[in-house]
């Protein structure tokens, strides 16, 4: 998959034709499942396609302050139990949104905050945890797109773009070099176009609301994702936002890597002189 480019095109879309997608489409999406890219390999995972029933059976239980994102489609991520289960269902999750995207349909994240519920409303008996819902179909047409641009609960302002977004947060103001708050002469400091690719990559990666609240160290063999705590980003959503953007570096870069590039999660032994309000999420060889 040339993720790169599919990054670029990838939109979240809000509102959905009611069109039916074939059984042969359905199955090329479990199959991208079974053979997709995981952040830890080996936490159990399954995937529950609802398909027109899943709007009723999820409105209510599903859904940002309730309201659900109404389409003909959902993905459910099942996890077993794991500190890093959400991560992991965010890297998963962000593959098959791509993967949907390269298929010419279209997705948006929906906000999970009650697994059980979830689980009850679906009628799953899985011993497994609900870790993303992603509604997808044949979207409608935006024409200009309009964003919300939330700083904080007062401070919000709605932002038309014509064509793609740009990245909310530049590549310069996303990444440091070597520890906190040093920038980089970008044309200097990154010989590597296919890193700088990697960093937009990761910059125009969806994140809850358009918050970003991570930034990157790249320390030239290691590079650290630092995240910190946001006032309107609940803690699960935190946590599937470091997951799809660590999918969003890793893919673009791995496309001209030998090998994946796998994150490994935590803190390195280096500090960075972080600040006391970001904690590191994990870093990986680059």
């Amino acid at each position: 998959m040339d993720y790169y480019n599919l990054m670029e095109k990838r939109m979240s879309i809000r509102d959905f034709k009611d069109w039916d997608l074939s059984e042969k489409q359905m199955e090329d999406i479990r199959e991208h499942f079974q053979k997709g890219s995981r952040l830890i390999p080996h936490i159990d995972v399954d995937l529950v396609l609802l398909q027109k029933e899943g709007e009723k059976l999820l409105d209510g239980v599903a859904g940002y302050k309730g309201f659900l994102i109404k389409a003909p489609y959902y993905l459910l991520i099942l996890s077993e139990d794991h500190p890093y289960a959400a991560q992991n269902a965010g890297y998963i999750g962000e593959d098959l949104v791509l993967k949907l995207s390269e298929m010419e349909l279209d997705s948006c994240w929906v906000t999970l905050t009650d697994s059980d519920a979830v689980k009850e409303a679906v009628g799953l008996s899985s011993d497994k945890n609900v870790a993303a819902i992603i509604a997808f179909g044949y979207g409608n047409s935006l024409g200009d797109r309009t964003r919300l641009d939330i700083k904080s609960p007062s401070d919000i302002h709605v932002i038309t773009r014509e064509g793609h977004l740009a990245p909310k947060i530049c590549v310069e103001d996303l990444v440091y070099l070597e520890k906190w708050g040093q920038k980089s002469g970008w044309e200097e400091d990154v010989i590597d176009d296919t890193m700088e690719k990697a960093f937009y990559g990761a910059s125009i990666a969806p994140s809850f609301l358009n918050r970003q609240p991570y930034r990157f160290i790249y320390d030239y063999n290691q590079m650290i994702l630092a995240v910190k705590e946001d006032e309107l980003t609940g803690e699960h959503d935190g946590k599937l936002n470091q997951g799809i953007v660590m999918f969003h570096f890793s893919a673009v870069l791995s496309q001209w890597r030998p090998r994946e590039v796998q994150w490994v999660m935590g803190a390195p032994d280096k500090t960075y002189e972080i600040p006391g309000e970001y904690e590191i999420a994990g870093y990986c060889e680059v």
